[in-house]
């Protein structure tokens, strides 16, 4: 996206009104509710309102620059309010100018700041007004595609209540209760397979396996299975095994 035309009010101060902006087609009209316009070759129309911190002080106090987002959010969504001065304070928390510290309170500014962004416009800095040309260009080359598309780092998974069960176990965790899953294939299997001495499960260790049969309370001659109950689902069962208890007595 570029700049195709930029439009500055005529009640701009001369410097700005003397702007190159690298060449574009530039001209100076009066501009109802804004300081500059910026035509885009998609069709985007850009207003922008600047301020030096004084001039936003006095437009707050008075009310002036509320109405006048308010006025140029109504004729486009592209709207920015362009600060060439820092936002400071002093010990006092007071903001400070290029004139002193002044009685405005620090956060006063920044929460006038948000009702403008609030209704409509958003705030800017740049560096000084040697910077105010570049701005505007840098506003102007923005991609503003209605969306934006995202890849985040990494994809989330929300644990099933089955994977909550199994992650409880001693040894396993959220870390190895995928790869535990993928492997015996449904949370009664994985169950049954953690709590068998004989089994033989990738990365699980005999001595997690006897950590998690003490942590489920099982006996020596205790082995779970699985059957299948009336309604056709899986379920974990406790057996005794026979000749385990005959070893016992």
């Amino acid at each position: 996206m570029a700049a195709t035309a930029i439009i500055i009010d005529n009640r701009e101060i001369d410097w700005i009104q003397k702007l190159s902006f690298g060449g574009l087609p530039t001209s100076v009209a009066f501009l109802p509710c804004s300081d500059a316009m910026i035509a885009c070759d998609d069709g985007t129309m850009i207003l922008v309102e600047h301020k030096s911190l004084s001039d936003l002080l006095g437009s707050i106090k008075d009310g002036r620059v509320f109405i006048q987002v308010a006025e140029m959010s109504a004729i486009t969504r592209w709207v920015y309010l362009v600060i060439t001065d820092p936002v400071t304070y002093g010990p006092q928390g007071t903001v400070i100018t290029s004139r002193g510290e002044t009685g405005w309170s620090f956060n006063s500014v920044w929460g006038a700041l948000l009702t403008l962004q609030e209704l409509g416009a958003f705030a800017v800095f740049c560096a000084g007004d040697q910077d105010y040309e570049a701005c505007l260009l840098r506003l102007a080359n923005r991609d503003r595609s209605e969306v934006h598309p995202l890849e985040p780092a990494k994809m989330p998974h929300i644990l099933s209540a089955q994977e909550q069960v199994l992650a409880s176990l001693p040894g396993i965790g959220i870390e190895r209760v995928h790869d535990l899953l993928t492997y015996c294939g449904t949370p009664a299997m994985a169950l049954v397979a953690l709590t068998d001495p004989q089994s033989e499960i990738p990365g699980i260790r005999g001595g997690i396996k006897a950590k998690i049969r003490n942590a489920l309370k099982l006996a020596e001659s205790e082995q779970l299975i699985i059957t299948t109950g009336d309604d056709g689902r899986e379920q974990v069962e406790i057996i005794r095994s026979y000749v385990q208890e005959k070893i016992n007595e």
